[in-house]
């Protein structure tokens, strides 16, 4: 972890306390999220429901995310952003204990709706660590702080392939509420509060419209399996959400206080970033889902590996090990040379590795080394983007501006899988089985996503390199 320094504020609570603890609330939104995502057909059937509610079981939470992400980010300017993650934590608290006990579809629902507030802890672990750190430090912790999206990833599906064998689909909300509990009261306890406070006040009207536009896209993605990608619905839906979001943007543009800053947002290297984000998304989060898909196969298909929801999570560990070991890392990095050289060397990175799984024959350790190097690009990558956008705004800013980037990049893989998902399915054997041919579209998807990323990572504006004034034995 990091060493303790002196700063203005020696009274404050230990760095490296606080540090630990807002990697748990980040550990928590990523665990919610990869919980449910190999055993959401099974959770549905345990609440009596069908393929379509397991669709909104997973939309709900991710729509919520997007809309409180932003919301949590400017209360936390405006209000402080300690008080605003202690609230943040209650409501997930109370979502995923609502998940728990729910025996059918509404409270379920009603509880992934609460708990996807849970990705409005990443602006505000960003800003507290912009506010209790200095210089080079701030690019080491967040380094440090983008592991738990790894962590939070690997364990996430191990422990889902676990709860399904041996408990009731109740444990993929009971476990995870073991986390929360103790994160919260940490929170409460240990967690400074911010020194800043702009001040100013939420657009619900502009949060509104958010919502609105989102949904429709969230929904038109996530039903396009099932009604196809060229239908009415589909595309009138994509249109409706595109026009929505578009009116949020001119009014956005035309408000004192707006939720989101649109100057703000058209700082190249803002937008440009959001931009990896969102292709990082596509490629990384889709490859996460299909390639435990792929060893599921039965060996009858003369490629599967036919094992367990559990086995097949194990193919993500060296993602979680890639991250682990590259994260602390990253930041140094960025301390030495900025923030671009590790958001481009990231993106190439797993671009190399969905590369060797598009091209070679998918034996088991090509795919242990190709996730193996997703893990180190993600480690570059993901703690590369919130620094490149805490450099390039004003600090009132910070807060909705690291948050567009969370939903750029949770879009972005909402639309990956649902994309790869479609192509398994239309490319089935005479026994009602996914072809080979069909992965091997979704993997070229993905590759063709994270070489976009590198592209548009390239372009964004490079910056001066932090002056580094601690050695490397003092940040790590």
């Amino acid at each position: 972890m990091i060493a303790a320094a002196a700063t203005p504020h020696a009274d404050r609570a230990s760095y490296r306390l606080v540090l630990t603890i807002l990697f748990a609330s980040g550990l928590i939104y990523t665990v919610l999220v990869t919980l449910v995502v190999p055993a959401v057909h099974v959770l549905a059937a345990g609440i009596g429901g069908s393929d379509a509610d397991a669709t909104w079981i997973l939309t709900t939470f991710v729509l919520s995310g997007s809309v409180a992400t932003p919301i949590a980010g400017r209360l936390g300017d405006m209000y402080g952003r300690k008080r605003a993650l202690v609230v943040v934590l209650v409501i997930v608290l109370v979502g995923v204990l609502l998940c728990a006990v729910s025996t059918s579809f509404i409270p379920l629902t009603a509880g992934r709706v609460l708990a996807g507030v849970s990705s409005g802890v990443f602006p505000l672990a960003y800003g507290i660590l912009r506010d209790e750190y200095e210089g080079e430090r701030v690019a080491v912790a967040i380094g440090i702080m983008s592991i738990s999206i790894g962590i939070g990833t690997g364990a996430g599906f191990l422990l889902s392939g676990l709860i399904i064998r041996s408990f009731s689909y109740h444990w993929l909300f009971w476990f995870p509420l073991a986390l929360v509990v103790p994160t919260m009261i940490a929170t409460m306890v240990y967690v400074p509060e911010s020194p800043k406070r702009p001040g100013g006040s939420v657009d619900w009207f502009g949060g509104a419209l958010l919502t609105g536009g989102l949904l429709a896209l969230l929904v038109a993605i996530s039903e396009a399996q099932t009604w196809g990608w060229g239908s009415a619905r589909t595309l009138g839906l994509l249109a409706a959400g595109l026009a929505v979001l578009v009116a949020w943007t001119a009014v956005e543009a035309r408000t004192a206080e707006p939720l989101i800053d649109m100057e703000t947002m058209g700082i190249p290297a803002v937008w440009r970033t959001n931009a990896v984000a969102f292709l990082l998304g596509v490629g990384l989060f889709a490859g996460f889902a299909v390639i435990p898909q792929f060893a599921e196969q039965p060996a009858s298909t003369g490629y599967g590996f036919a094992d367990s929801v559990l086995t097949a999570g194990l193919f993500l560990v060296p993602a979680t090990v890639g991250m682990v070991m590259i994260g602390p890392l990253a930041g140094m990095i960025e301390a030495r040379w900025g923030s671009k050289v590790p958001l481009v060397a990231g993106s190439a990175v797993s671009a190399i590795g969905f590369l060797m799984i598009a091209v070679a024959d998918s034996t088991a350790w090509h795919i242990y080394v190709a996730t193996g190097l997703f893990g180190v690009g993600m480690g570059l990558a993901y703690a590369a983007m919130p620094n490149i956008i805490l450099e390039a705004c004003p600090g009132e800013q910070t807060g909705a501006a690291t948050s567009i980037n969370t939903i750029m990049r949770v879009i972005g893989g909402a639309l990956g899988i649902q994309v790869c998902e479609t192509l398994v399915a239309q490319h089935t054997s005479a026994a009602g089985l996914p072809t080979n041919h069909g992965f091997e579209l979704a993997y070229w998807v993905c590759t063709i996503g994270l070489v976009a990323a590198t592209i548009v990572a390239a372009l964004v504006p490079g910056r001066r390199r932090l002056d580094v004034s601690a050695s490397a034995t003092e940040l790590a």
